[in-house]
């Protein structure tokens, strides 16, 4: 459990200081000061890094090295923009500290159950069929020409299994870890537990909670695992 805490935060943290560089960029270029949530900057962080991990999976193996580049990147960042730790640390504080007592305890629930997932073994059978080949092959080789003339699906080019290749934790002789889509969902799932509170709508706490039910438990299985289904269709 403290080595999947200890995943969430550096997910977090890299995707955090890249979304809000993006977001930086994209305000420079429209020449104006458009504001986005922290739920949004994750995402937003993640779909980035996505982009550059595709980008350097065509010259570079995405190993540790790789990670600890963006680790390194990410800690440069929020040194230089210490004032918005301070912001966004205070901004959180003020949105726990005004929610309802019935909106922590739902919240304190979610994260506990989606924590529990996080750490139980994958139900997927495309993991072990050729996800976590293709993500070996990536992690100790940049994209190797022909490969997929090996068998077919080595030439599945999923972005989401490059992400999770440069985000998963596997010591030698263990599968390896893949928390990505439990932080996915997990942030999603707070996301919309705040929303309802916010709203203080009846029908919208009740969509909330059909929401979270027809998402969580058909998919819940597969929240531990590799698949590439679940953070689209939360995207969507």
């Amino acid at each position: 459990m403290l080595i999947v805490l200890i995943h969430w935060v550096t997910i977090i943290f890299i995707s955090l200081s890249f979304g809000n560089v993006l977001v930086s960029l994209w305000n420079k270029i429209l020449k104006k000061e458009e504001g986005y949530s922290f739920f949004d900057t994750f995402y937003l962080g993640l779909a980035f890094i996505s982009a550059l991990a595709v980008l350097l999976s065509l010259f570079f193996p995405l190993n540790i090295y790789i990670l600890l580049c963006f680790i390194v990147f990410s800690a440069v960042y929020w040194i230089f923009n210490r004032k918005l730790i301070v912001k966004l640390y205070n901004m959180m504080r003020q949105t726990v500290s005004s929610l309802s007592l019935l909106t922590k305890i739902t919240l304190l629930l979610v994260i506990a159950i989606v924590a529990v997932r996080a750490v139980q073994a994958p139900l997927i059978y495309d993991l072990g069929l050729y996800h976590q080949q293709s993500m070996m092959w990536t992690e100790q080789y940049s994209v190797v020409p022909g490969l997929g003339n090996l068998h077919g699906r080595l030439a599945f080019n999923s972005s989401h299994l490059i992400l999770n290749t440069l985000f998963s934790y596997h010591p030698d002789y263990y599968a390896p870890l893949t928390t990505l889509n439990c932080l996915g969902s997990l942030i999603f799932f707070i996301w919309l537990v705040m929303k309802a509170d916010r709203a203080k709508s009846v029908f919208l706490i009740i969509g909330v909670f059909c929401s979270f039910a027809f998402i969580f438990f058909p998919l819940s299985p597969y929240l531990s695992s590799t698949s590439t289904d679940i953070l689209p269709g939360i995207l969507i």
